[in-house]
């Protein structure tokens, strides 16, 4: 997760990421769904593609992503949701009933095909060793 200058939160790994560039005025057009899943501007994810493995790649990941104006954030917080369907059951529950007996699932590791993100993620996991 990131921060950029305009204030966004931006998702560097995902399902559903809609990529946008730091400062682009294109939110108040965004859907409520797609502002939950802003990406990483795409000229920065292929930036971040072309780190290599090499010891100052980790470093130089994080360089990057600053020139661009975007902060990690590492205790991002979560937001859980729930999506009611009715499919005319006649289940009557209440949604607060629904929302206790839920129980959430909680990824455990996280990945990225672009290989500066996933040595970022990795930095990270080394830290936390």
């Amino acid at each position: 997760m990131f921060v950029g200058t305009d204030g966004i939160r931006r998702h560097a790994v995902g399902v559903g990421l809609t990529p946008l560039n730091n400062g682009e005025d294109l939110v108040n057009d965004m859907s409520t769904s797609m502002l939950l899943r802003v990406g990483l501007p795409l000229q920065l994810t292929d930036e971040l593609e072309q780190c290599n493995s090499d010891n100052e790649a980790a470093h130089s990941c994080w360089h990057v992503a600053n020139e661009y104006g975007f902060q990690p954030v590492f205790d991002a917080g979560v937001e859980r949701l729930i999506l009611i369907v009715d499919e005319g059951s006649g289940n009557n529950l209440k949604p607060e009933t629904l929302w206790n007996a839920s129980t959430p699932k909680f990824v455990t590791d996280h990945y990225s095909p672009n290989v500066g993100i996933e040595e970022m993620i990795n930095c990270v996991k080394r830290a936390r060793k």
